[in-house]
This record gives C-alpha cells, structure tokens and sequence, in this order.
C-alpha cells in the first residue's frame, strides 16, 4: 500500500501548511500569501522545466491547456478563496468544510475515470470525514456565511482538479507537473501580487515563504505522486485525515481549544484508514 503511505505523508504535510497559512495572514493579504508560496515554489522547481524544457515543448494543445486549468482553478482561485476564508474564520472550522473534496473527487473518478470503488473505499472515506468533523466541531462557534461559502466555493474547485492532475500523470512525471502548476499559477498572479509587495517587509514574508516551500513543493508532489500510483477512491480518504492533523496541531502551536472528547473523532478517522488495507 504505497500509495496509502504517500497520501499518509502528503495529510500531514498539508495540516501543517493549513497551520502556516494561518499565521502569514495576520500580516499578509491572502493574494499576496499564495503569490509568495508560488513564487518560492517556482523558483524550486524551476529548474525541472529548464531540463525539460524539450520535452514540454511537444506536449500537445490538450495536455497544455489542462496545466492551464489546473494552475488557474487550484493554486489561484481556489487557495484564494481558502485563504480568504481563513483570514475571517478559524481553521479547525473551516478546513472540514474545504476538506470535503475528497468525496467529490471520488465521485468524479468513478464518473468521468471508470475508476472501480470498493465498499471498503467508500467507508473509510466517511469514517474519516465524519471523524475530521467531529475532531474540528466547536459548541458555540461559528464562521460568516462569507467565509463557509469561500471554503465550500475552493472545495469544489479542488475535487475536479483531482481529476485533471489524474489526467496529467498519464502525460507529465509528477516533478513536472509540480513545476508547470507553480510557475502557471504564479506568472497569472503576478500582475494583481506585484502592487502589493510594496512596503511589506522581508521578515513578513518567511511565514508565506515556509508555506510555498512546505506546501507547494513538498506537500504538493506528495499528493500528486499518490494520486498517481493509487485509485482516487484509495487515496482520497488518506487525504482527508488532514484536518484532524490540522486541529492537533492549531492546538499546539495557535492555542486553539479541541477538547479531549475530540479523541472519538481520531479513533473514527484511525479506523476509517485502517478500513483501506482490507482487501
């Protein structure tokens, strides 16, 4: 189970990025956020497309035109939206909400893909989801309509780019669509970012910067590596562990409240993974 194992690492991975984002946006505008971590991201990965610049360049109009997609719908729109919404609300409210892609990708895979969902699949995807919620529900808080429907808005966007970035390993190796997707992304946000940047301060930015490198270079090829080794109807339940990873690790580093009776919400995700290793 590999690609369970990636996917393992790609969900902690992106609770910590919730985290970091979370704090750059008390300094930062949420454009100016995911600019930063694309922009460091590009400048990472840069490299890759200079080596296979050759290749790239015979890739055909469709393959093109999906990295576009990819780049604008993800990296751009929704992490805007996200970010927006974590701005005004807190992350162990609002990541269950945008965290509840994964359902819709596997729909889709089934739908658009053929892809074959086991009983197991589909159990474990609830019992992680149900378990994420009840880790990151909070008696008496609430988030703005604004936030929730900002958080619902990139929750859709990221289940259909689970299935282009599928398309897209069939075509690219996964370095190479990590590269395409940030320098895309950051190259569409440089004309709004730029204004921005003027008077913010270097020690503003490391957070952002930790963000871009931990998210957008790590977490990012992670995630697009077990997507494709692995069905979507595997992966996507590992993936959506992330808020109760998220939830304990606002805790320990916001001072965030999650209560011990949250302890139930980790065992239903632990047993929703467990699920994926019954054949």
């Amino acid at each position: 189970m590999v690609a369970v194992l990636v996917a393992l690492c790609a969900s902690a991975l992106i609770a910590l990025t919730q985290v970091l984002v979370k704090v750059a946006t008390r300094r930062l505008s949420p454009l100016l956020v995911n600019y930063l971590r694309l922009l460091v991201a590009s400048a990472v990965m840069s490299p890759v497309v200079a080596l296979c610049a050759p290749r790239l360049t015979c890739l055909g109009l469709p393959v093109a035109l999906n990295v576009l997609y990819v780049a604008a719908a993800g990296p751009v729109l929704a992490w805007y939206l996200y970010t927006r919404a974590l701005k005004e609300g807190e992350v162990s409210v609002l990541h269950p909400i945008g965290n509840s892609y994964p359902a819709m990708a596997v729909l889709l895979g089934f739908l658009l893909l053929g892809e074959r969902v086991k009983p197991n699949y589909v159990a474990a995807l609830a019992l992680v989801m149900a378990g994420a919620a009840i880790v990151t529900k909070r008696r008496g808080e609430r988030c703005s309509g604004a936030s929730v429907a900002m958080a619902a808005a990139a929750a859709l966007l990221w289940g259909s780019n689970v299935i282009a970035f599928k398309l897209l390993t069939y075509s690219l190796s996964n370095v190479e669509i990590a590269a395409l997707r940030a320098l895309t992304a950051a190259a569409m946000l440089t004309p709004a970012a730029l204004p921005k940047l003027r008077g913010v301060r270097a020690s503003d930015t490391k957070v952002a910067l930790a963000a871009g490198l931990i998210g957008d270079v790590l977490t990012f090829t992670a995630w697009v590596t077990a997507i494709g080794i692995g069905p979507i109807s595997l992966v996507m339940p590992v993936i959506a562990t992330a808020p109760v990873l998220s939830a304990l690790l606002s805790r320990v580093l916001l001072a965030e409240r999650v209560g011990g009776a949250r302890m139930a919400g980790v065992m239903l995700a632990s047993l929703g993974v467990g699920l994926l290793f019954l054949e």
